[in-house]
């Protein structure tokens, strides 16, 4: 990443930014699948695009709700509705291979939604011929005890994502 913005001059005129570094990975063993149980009371269906503005709601960090849309209607997703249709737990994949954005609604939580979920995710993703893995925080303990309780595996290097910034790029052109 250095040598980017290095090459590019400066960190105020690079077209890239440093978004996210020092991640940790884990990833679910193929064998580490679990069949899941849905509890009754619940369905299992996946995201659409009417689910974009409680999705968008519940993401704790900026971003476009047009980026939420897209996350949604692009890649594999998992919910889990009330019998009446009421969201209440869902995760899904991103842009970049891994799970994530698991959210369960604060009602619902410690009723192991959230793994339901996560496994009916990496189910999919598994039945589809892909690596099934989870980038979490370092700062964020409850994350990666919830991983390993699920069956993921941290791996022995870290995660850093890079972003592209048209913004600084039209910049330099002018």
């Amino acid at each position: 990443m250095d040598a980017l913005i290095n090459f590019n001059q400066s960190a105020n005129s690079c077209s890239f930014r440093r978004m996210r570094t020092d991640l940790l990975v884990y990833i679910l063993p193929a064998g580490n699948t679990v069949p899941v149980t849905v509890p009754d009371g619940f369905k299992i269906s996946e995201l659409s695009g009417r689910h974009t503005e409680i999705v968008h709601k519940s993401w704790p960090f900026p971003s476009k709700e047009k980026w939420t849309n897209y996350q949604i209607t692009h890649f594999p997703s998992v919910l889990i509705e009330t019998e009446d249709e009421r969201p209440v737990a869902w995760e899904l994949q991103y842009e970049y291979g891994a799970l994530g954005g698991l959210h369960v609604e604060p009602e619902y939580r410690r009723s192991k939604l959230g793994s339901i979920v996560t496994r009916t995710l990496a189910e999919k993703m598994t039945k589809d011929g892909q690596l099934v893995f989870a980038i979490v925080e370092e700062s964020n303990p409850i994350s990666m005890a919830f991983h390993e309780k699920n069956g993921f595996v941290r791996m022995p290097f870290k995660f850093s994502r890079i972003g592209f910034s048209l913004e600084a790029m039209e910049k330099k052109e002018m």
